[in-house]
């Protein structure tokens, strides 16, 4: 995977009210999901780069890696892609891209041999940018914007705070890409480590019911892969990852996937970036 203007952010890419979907350019939405192994894309979309002359090639090859539900999934066919990116603001004319070959758009950028699964049910699932996807950037959120922009290299302004860890199991060595995870105490307790869950909409870290406390605690709802599930909530906790401390709220419950998580994008009340190749944290100063 490259990119046309590889010095060049690709974004802001502002988050859909809703959840964390995102509009590369018309037609083009997915969801931002770190819980998912394989990005997948729908036949519709496929259609829409081949009628803007974007490259698409297929291959029979096998893949593993977790549906929308969190279960292992396995799939024979891939897709090779060329993603043209429209930021609004950013001088790219939208209206162009119904028609026209890509060389002749005023691209922001054009992200070059991205690999996608086939969306596995249309119906129920949606179109996703995964873990193998995302690991290849350096992913800023920018809280006040509700938004994200992907980078190459290390921007100015950011300040070191921790590492990332990744698993080291035998299924990881079959899955195409990996898993992410912060190691964080709690309350001054054992540290953990919390994987980094964009799936999981609501709540900015859970912890398992079981380490729930028997006092302060409020009643919520969580969305995950699994559906609606109801929690424990702390609004009162104190949070160490690396050399920054803050205070947060702590969701207590069971979806039968990860015991601790942490989903950036409602954990950070900041500017953080999360550097997957190099495997570190940032916020910004």
């Amino acid at each position: 995977m490259c990119l046309k203007y590889p010095d060049k952010p690709i974004g802001l890419l502002n988050f859909s009210e809703n959840d964390y979907t995102v509009e590369l350019a018309p037609g083009l939405d997915f969801q931002i999901n770190t819980a998912r192994a394989m990005s997948t894309i729908s036949q519709k979309q496929l259609q829409l780069l081949k009628d803007m002359g974007c490259a698409v090639d297929s291959t029979v090859a096998i893949s593993i890696g977790r549906n929308h539900k969190g279960n292992l999934r396995v799939t024979f066919k891939r897709y090779t892609v060329s993603l043209p990116i429209s930021v609004p603001g950013d001088g790219a004319d939208s209206c162009s891209l119904a028609g026209g070959s890509i060389s002749e758009v005023g691209m922001d950028n054009v992200i070059y041999n991205v690999d996608f699964a086939p969306l596995a049910d249309a119906d129920e699932d949606r179109p996703t940018l995964a873990i193998d996807f995302l690991e290849k950037f350096l992913v800023e959120y920018r809280h006040s914007d509700n938004g994200i922009v992907l980078h190459t290299s290390l921007p100015e302004g950011f300040s070191y705070v921790g590492e990332l860890e990744m698993t080291d199991e035998l299924i990881d060595y079959l899955r195409i890409s990996n898993r992410y995870y912060m190691n964080m105490t709690v309350n001054h307790s054992e540290s953990r480590d919390f994987f980094i869950d964009t799936a999981m909409d609501g709540a900015g870290m859970k912890l398992p019911a079981e380490n729930a406390p028997a006092f302060k605690m409020t009643v919520d709802s969580v969305m995950t892969p699994m559906g609606v599930v109801g929690a424990l909530v702390d609004r009162d906790v104190h949070v160490e990852f690396g050399e920054r401390g803050v205070n947060s709220s702590a969701y207590y419950f069971d979806d039968g996937v990860e015991d601790f998580a942490i989903n950036p994008f409602n954990f950070f009340k900041w500017t953080g970036l999360i550097d997957f190749p190099g495997r570190k944290v940032y916020i910004h100063d």
